[in-house]
Order: structure tokens, then C-alpha cells, then sequence
């Protein structure tokens, strides 16, 4: 293509959103090669192989935003209180504003020009209807800013902190390797109110691949609108007596029940026993997941016979309200199960017979109704997760907790899973989101997940975004965004480039911002935006201004002050603990697996002697006999983290016990055993490091344990140490100075 013919092209990439020129993290500016470009504008619909196809793509682009009245009423209309709202127009001028709260408001529209049409400030946040013409055209007025966590907390809990952790490795006192249900989320969150937290920060909770328990880690979700159903766990919402009913004369084995991490549900006595039982660290959730929805299913085909009408009722609400979602994601599971099992773990629904590929087709109906038992079993399963997670924030919010649990929302979905199979046109088809090069990851990253379309965003009335929102604050009191800053922009990888060959696509940033503050805003929410990597200029303070926290983390802040704005923690799942940061364990671990060569982890280890000794130089209540050089000044950091002018401290709860390792480590895909006759790297992985673990329940020696560690005590005693009080009391100083 000539020199005309890439300046075409490039006209038509910034049309579309991409950007052919950026700036990376030393401030050089750089080229997106035009394969990259063409690549990504075909994955976004957009034909560029000719230039007649090109002018053709930016001509459809180009109708898309015309002024005219029927694109003013298919497009939901985002902005703040108090602003006026202009629209195309050249019809009569008298309009009726429908309230959500049921006002309704008279009017004439003043003509701005001959084809647009100016509406008075509108002063109630909420989804207003305005009727104008023959049309009714949608209105979302958003409040300036979000919930505060001070307008939310007591007056002497003013200085908020709280705790993080990671849902599955909270530890039962009588599993001797099971994984964390809803039921000890419930009681971690009642502990932590009761210590002062006011607050409980927990890993993504979103539906996993029930068909394929390799793929496990919490960022790389079937779906984000519906649970982890392995979280789910029985007794909490069909109550002891139903379980115990339905389990007498069960086909369940006691080793399953002991897989499962659930053998109290047969043999309660087994609780008191439990502290002597031999527990593993690690979680091998490719037994675990099988045998935990073994248990549900005995428990779902005995539902009639043992369930209380309340219980009866209750589940058929549930389904109603799920509606199509819910009937599609169930749906999605009964078929993932029957073709994973002929195709393999890593198929997704790209590789079901193309019949198959229409959600809301014939022979998806035809398949629902022939198996609907199956159906409705993945049915069965979410109403449990769904009644244990509201469990849990009832129990944070009844031991004395102002925000309660906060959720966290993942950037994007796996392209295989059911979020992507209901909501095709709405997705990004054919590329992986991930992060362009930076000093951390020198390659790019490609994280091998999808996002919304900005595009279909717009015409779909960002429906797909304001139900995930509402998915994901339901039951929680606080919403974490990760890599919020994808909601200004997306690093875009074409399927089979590498990660540094990516483009970023540009996101209708104020109306996706809007929204999220009128979501937290009708849901009492607090918002956290994790705002860590390349952020572009002005980013953080429309952050700021919109009372959305930034994430500020030990590790990376030298010598500036701490912003009293942010959320302020020690480190992150994906950074290394207090413990594993001082005696360099992620040093360790980079140089093991080929990340950092022996001369780079030489002058890695250099740098962070150095650093230790700046951090020392900064804690206030730090004695030189409280560290050496493998004993951190665990509670001195603490302290000094607590103190900063955070409205909102979090503390990871491995670092309130001292942990070493980090809950994972970037670049490494840590994959539960597979029998040994399906050993395999899981494709697409992220194409940087793919590693299998050759260890059931554990990673092999050249493997990081991501998404797979225990907790080193259960939750029944985790804040019992003598250790870990002393880590709560140094964060409540910290706190009360």
C-alpha cells in the first residue's frame, strides 16, 4: 500500500478509535505497523484490505455519528447533574422529561441550530426518558462523583482500613485441601468487622469453566455477570437439616466429599477432629471443582423431595429474575460440559457444531429443552452462589463493617466462555487485551481475554456494560476496577501477533465514567480503580475529580508523598508480600524461571538493598533490631502504610500473617495436574510464558503456585496469633495518628 493508501488507512484507524502513533513509558513516540492496523480494524468489523474497502469502512463509520433524530434515539445519552442536554433534532420542539422517580417534567426545547436541540439542566441523577416528537430517547444523568468512604463510615472510623484477600484460599479448620466457599467468606468478614476493618477487598468471584477446572485464574472469567459456583456452599442456604436429608444414602464417596473440602457435610464430627488432619497448601481445583459440583448435583436432584417451600420459592424467584442472562449462562454449561468432555478443556464454543454458535437459536432452544434437567442444574448452582455471596456482605455489614465487602471486577472475559458466547456482537472478536511494553514486562503483555466492542458499546446503549456493573455491585458495598484505565483506552493484540505489535483502541471514556458513578451512586458503592502501568496525562485527576480511588502501592512509592486521594495499600495479588519484597523472593523467582538472567537478578538484588535501606530511612517506629536480612520490619511497614492521608487503607491479608510468596506472579500460568495422559500447555494462554504444573494441587519446581496457596492458618484462627495482632495493632496505630 503507498504512501496515499496508508494515509487512508490510518484516517479510517483513528476514525475508528485505534491510534497509529503512541507514546510509551521512556515518552517516545511510536508507530503501530500497518498489518497491526489492518488486523485490528478487520477484528472491529471494519474491511481495509483495498481502498475502496477502506473508504467504504470509514463512510459506515462516518453514518454512525450523523445528526439526524433516529441516531439521537437509539443512543442512550450520558451526563452529569445539572447539564443541559444537546441533541440532533429538526422535529417540533415540545417535550414531556420522564423521571425515574416517577416525575414528569414539561417543555420546550430551544433550537440550537437547524438540526440540533437543546434540553434545560436536568437536577435527579438517574435513567430518565425523554419524549419528544414521535420518539423517546434515553437519558442517564450521573451524580459528579461517587460514594465517599467517609460519608459511609462512622465518625470515628473517619480513617477507614480494611482487609484483602483471596476468596479461595481462605482455610477451613477440618478440609484437609479444599478450597474457600461463601461460608468462610462469611465468617473471615465477621472476624475482620470485629477487629475494625471496615472493609473486605476480595479476589474476582466471577464464573469460571466448570467443564474445565485447568482454567482457574480469577482475572480470565466464563463470564462476569454470574459466580464462581465452587464458592457455593450448601449448608449456608439450604440449612444443615435439608443437606443432611439429602445426603442420606448419597452415591457421594466419602474421598469425594474429602476432595471436595466438604466431609463435614456427611460427617459433622469430622469438625472436631479437623485440627489434626494433615493440610495441604496448595489447592488442586482439578479435583476440587468435579467433586464439589458432584456433591451440588445429588443435592439439586433431591432439591423437590427435601426442600422447604420458602427454599422452593425462593430458587424459582431467583430463575425468574435471571431471566434470559441467567437461562443463557446455564444454558452455555450444559453444553460446555457435554463438548469439553469430546473436545478437550481448552475448547470453547467457537467449537461446537456452528448450530450451535447462535445463543438464542433453534438448536440451542432445542438442546435447552431436550436437557433440561442440565439446564436447570447450573441454574440450581447459581442461586446457591448467589444467596452465599449476599450471606457474606450481610455478615461483614452485621459485625460493624461501613463498606462491607468490595467486589472486584475484571477487565475483560476469555473469549471461549459464556459472557462472549451471549453477547458476540458486542465483544471484540479475534484480538487479546493486554498492556503495551513497559519496564515491567519490556514485551508487552497479551493477556489472552476479550472486552466490549467501544462501537457495539454505543449502539447497544452500553447495556452490556451496566448489567455487568450491577452484576458485580449487588451484593458488595465496594466495586475494585481492574485496569480501570481500560475504560479510556484498550491495549489491542491481533490474534497471533505478539504483545508489543498492539494498537490502543480509544473507549467513550465520559459516558463509561458516568456510568460507573451512577451504578455506585444508586448502590451506596465505593469505587476503586486500579490505575497501575502507563496512565495517560490528566487520567488520574478525572479519577480524582469523579471520587473514584487510585491504587497507590508501597513498592512504587520512593520518596513522594502519599496522595490523600487514593486507596493506600502494601502490595497487590500480583506484586510481591512484605516478606517475599525484603528477602527478594520475587528476585528468586524471575532469575528460576528464565525471566531475569543471572547478571539481570544480580543488579535486581543490588537495587533492592538499596531500596530497603531508603524504606527504613521513612518508618518512623522502625528499630534497627526489628529486621535483618531475612526478617522484615513487618509491623514498622504497616504502621507506616496505615498512617499515610489514605481516606482508605487496605491491607493484604498475607501480609497481616506474614506470608512469603505472592498470590501470583505475571508471566507464569501455574495450571492444576491434568491426568497424566492429558498433560498439556492450554492454548490460548498468554504467549509470553505458558506453564503446566506437573504436581497435583501444587506448581512443579519451575513453576510459581499462582491462584493455588492455602492460607497458613484456617479462618477460625487466623486472627488468633499472636503475629497477626500485633500486624492489626500496628495498622489501628497507624490509623489513629
Amino acid at each position: 500500500m503507498g504512501e496515499k493508501g496508508s494515509a487512508d488507512l490510518h484516517r479510517l484507524a483513528y476514525a475508528a478509535g485505534l491510534t497509529p502513533v503512541w507514546q510509551d513509558v521512556f515518552g517516545n513516540m511510536r508507530q503501530v505497523c500497518d498489518d497491526s492496523l489492518r488486523s485490528l480494524l478487520v477484528a472491529m468489523g471494519l474491511p481495509c484490505a483495498s481502498a475502496a474497502q477502506i473508504q467504504d469502512s470509514y463512510r459506515l463509520l462516518a453514518a454512525s455519528e450523523a445528526a439526524d433524530n433516529v441516531v439521537a434515539s437509539k443512543r442512550l445519552w450520558v451526563i452529569d447533574v445539572g447539564q443541559s442536554l444537546i441533541i440532533p433534532w429538526r422535529d417540533a420542539l415540545p417535550y414531556q422529561l420522564r423521571l425515574e422517580s416517577g416525575k414528569r417534567i414539561d417543555g420546550t426545547a430551544e433550537r440550537q441550530t437547524h438540526d440540533r436541540v437543546c434540553i434545560p439542566a436536568i437536577n435527579e441523577p438517574g435513567y430518565h426518558t425523554l419524549c419528544i416528537g414521535n420518539a423517546c430517547i434515553s437519558i442517564a444523568v450521573c451524580p459528579h462523583c461517587c460514594p465517599s468512604v467517609r460519608a459511609s463510615a462512622d465518625a470515628e472510623q473517619s480513617r477507614a482500613w480494611g482487609i484483602a484477600t483471596q476468596v479461595y484460599s481462605l482455610r477451613s479448620a477440618v478440609a484437609a485441601n479444599g478450597a474457600g466457599d461463601f461460608s468462610l467468606l462469611a465468617r473471615f468478614a465477621t472476624q475482620a468487622g470485629h477487629v475494625g476493618a471496615s472493609a473486605l477487598a476480595i479476589s474476582p468471584v466471577h464464573a469460571m469453566f466448570t467443564a474445565a477446572p485447568e482454567r482457574y485464574s480469577p482475572y480470565s472469567p466464563s463470564s462476569r455477570l454470574f459466580l464462581n459456583v465452587a464458592y457455593a456452599e450448601p449448608e449456608l442456604v439450604l440449612g444443615r437439616k435439608v443437606v443432611a436429608c439429602a445426603m442420606t444414602d448419597s452415591p457421594i464417596a466419602s474421598d469425594v466429599l474429602r476432595a471436595a473440602g466438604w466431609s463435614h457435610l456427611a460427617d459433622p464430627s469430622e469438625a472436631r477432629a479437623g485440627d489434626k488432619c494433615m493440610q495441604a497448601d496448595t489447592i488442586d481445583w482439578h479435583a476440587l471443582v468435579p467433586a464439589r459440583l458432584a456433591i451440588l448435583r445429588v443435592l439439586f436432584e433431591r432439591f423437590e423431595e427435601y426442600a422447604t417451600d420458602t427454599l422452593a420459592r425462593d430458587f424459582r424467584q431467583f430463575c425468574q429474575e435471571g431471566g434470559d442472562a441467567l437461562e443463557s449462562h446455564a444454558r452455555y454449561e450444559a453444553l460446555s460440559t457435554q463438548y469439553c468432555r469430546e473436545l478437550g478443556p481448552e475448547s470453547g464454543w467457537q467449537n461446537w457444531p456452528s448450530p450451535l454458535h447462535n445463543p438464542d437459536g433453534e438448536a440451542v432452544r432445542h438442546y435447552a429443552q431436550a436437557h433440561r434437567a442440565e439446564v436447570d442444574f447450573h441454574c440450581f448452582t447459581q442461586w446457591l452462589a448467589d444467596r452465599g455471596l449476599a450471606n457474606a456482605q450481610a455478615a461483614a455489614r452485621a459485625s460493624g463493617m461501613s463498606v462491607g465487602l468490595i467486589a472486584d471486577l475484571a477487565i475483560g472475559t476469555d473469549a471461549r466462555g459464556s459472557h462472549a458466547w451471549r453477547r458476540q456482537a458486542d465483544m471484540l472478536q479475534k484480538v487479546s487485551v493486554g498492556a503495551p511494553p513497559d519496564l515491567f514486562q519490556p514485551l508487552g503483555q497479551s493477556w489472552g481475554i476479550t472486552a466490549f466492542s467501544p462501537h457495539a458499546l454505543r449502539n447497544s446503549a452500553y447495556a452490556g456494560f451496566v448489567e455487568t456493573l450491577r452484576a458485580n455491585l449487588r451484593h458488595a458495598g465496594g466495586i475494585r476496577i481492574d485496569h480501570v484505565m481500560g475504560l479510556a483506552r484498550m491495549w489491542l493484540v491481533p490474534e497471533d501477533a505478539e504483545a508489543g505489535d498492539g494498537a490502543y483502541l480509544q473507549y467513550p471514556f465520559r459516558e463509561m465514567l458516568g456510568l460507573l458513578v451512577l451504578e455506585a451512586w444508586r448502590h451506596k458503592a465505593i469505587v476503586i480503580g486500579e490505575n497501575l502501568g502507563t496512565v495517560e496525562p490528566d487520567f488520574n485527576n478525572t479519577l480524582k475529580q469523579k471520587g473514584i480511588f487510585g491504587t497507590s502501592v508501597l513498592w512504587f512509592q520512593h520518596d513522594e508523598p502519599w496522595p490523600d486521594w487514593t486507596m493506600a495499600t502494601t502490595t497487590t495479588h500480583d506484586l510481591p508480600t512484605i516478606e517475599g519484597w525484603w528477602r527478594g523472593r520475587d528476585i528468586q523467582w524471575q532469575a528460576q524461571l528464565g525471566q531475569l538472567s543471572a547478571e539481570q537478578a544480580e543488579t535486581q538484588r543490588q537495587l533492592r538493598a538499596a531500596e530497603k535501606t531508603a524504606l527504613l530511612s521513612r518508618l518512623p517506629s522502625y528499630r534497627a533490631q526489628d529486621a535483618g536480612e531475612n526478617v522484615a520490619p513487618r509491623q514498622a511497614i504497616l504502621e507506616y502504610v496505615a498512617a499515610t492521608p489514605s481516606p482508605l487503607v487496605m491491607i493484604p491479608i498475607e501480609d497481616i500473617l506474614g506470608v512469603l510468596e505472592q498470590p501470583n506472579l505475571p508471566g507464569t500460568v501455574a495450571v492444576s495436574a491434568l491426568p497424566s495422559f492429558s498433560m498439556r500447555v492450554l492454548s490460548p494462554l498468554p504467549a509470553f510464558v505458558q506453564t503446566v504444573s506437573s504436581m497435583a494441587g501444587a506448581a512443579a519446581p519451575d513453576s510459581h503456585p499462582s491462584w493455588i496457596q492455602r492460607l497458613p492458618q484456617p479462618v477460625c484462627r487466623v486472627f488468633d496469633q499472636a503475629d497477626s495482632q500485633k500486624s492489626l495493632a500496628s495498622i489501628i496505630q497507624g490509623r489513629s495518628g
